[in-house]
């Protein structure tokens, strides 16, 4: 009986060995074999998502063989059974532009690039007819300029933001805010505002020319006579005559005296 108890053990034993290797097998062959979806991959764990470079606005790229990517599609072709290509294909893919592809011919040994393009794809592009022995294509990253209304406000506004209007200062303002009221001019006790109230300008004397106050506080070029044919003038003609009547009135009464005595 106790035979029979120590090999019941015995088994039991070896089957719990079996069942965690299989188990700890299990685990190590996951982390061996696991295939993860496109655009993931296994961190020794679990699959994550692969890392995505972002290229920056102006950015330029180089590339000297054939590739399909999200920036371009290069293409050659050889129409022969065998060497080098003859003609090139090149299509800029979304958010990129060629801006410039350079080809070396077959047969030129001239230094530098026999052939040197701007911006711009190509099409089964085949220069002279002869193989392309070797070439180089630049792209560059191309951002669609922003636009911000509002300046003053945090962000890139496209467009005017619910509930704000422009203020008299072409400002991003929230609706119902009162627009600023300018400062009233301040003119001098001499002073007053002109008839658009926007400038201070001197009180005028009736009588003066505008000028610079001469030493004597007159107004240089004005006349310190009344204008010919006007009523003071008359007035004073009139007083000089009539003093002058009475002057000599005077003087004749004063020799009739002056014999009677």
């Amino acid at each position: 009986m106790m035979k029979l108890n120590a090999g019941n053990v015995s088994v039991w034993a070896l089957v719990a060995s079996l069942a965690l290797a299989g188990i700890l097998f299990g685990k190590s062959a996951t982390s061996v074999f696991a295939t993860c979806s496109q655009g993931f991959h296994w961190n020794g764990q679990q699959c994550v998502p692969n890392e995505v470079e972002v290229d920056e606005c102006n950015e330029e790229f180089t590339y000297d063989n054939q590739v399909d990517d999200n920036r371009v599609l290069i293409d050659t072709i050889n129409t022969g059974a065998s060497g080098n290509p003859d003609s090139i294909t090149v299509t800029a893919k979304s958010g990129y532009q060629v801006i410039g592809v350079n080809l070396e011919l077959d047969d030129n040994n001239t230094s530098g690039w026999d052939v040197q393009l701007g911006a711009g794809d190509l099409s089964s592009y085949n220069p002279q007819g002869t193989d392309i022995e070797d070439f180089e294509v630049i792209v560059k990253k191309v951002c669609e300029q922003e636009i911000d209304v509002c300046s003053n406000l945090d962000g890139n506004q496209p467009t005017m933001p619910q509930g704000y209007h422009y203020d008299n200062e072409d400002q991003c303002v929230p609706d119902g805010t009162p627009a600023p009221q300018p400062t009233p001019l301040s003119c001098g006790s001499d002073q007053h505002l002109d008839a658009g109230g926007v400038n201070c300008v001197t009180f005028a004397v009736p009588g003066e020319q505008v000028g610079s106050a001469g030493p004597s506080g007159q107004v240089l070029g004005a006349s310190t006579m009344a204008k010919t044919g006007s009523f003071a003038e008359s007035l004073n003609l009139a007083i000089m005559a009539l003093g002058g009547a009475l002057s000599a009135l005077g003087i004749k009464n004063f020799k009739k005296a002056s014999k009677k005595a």
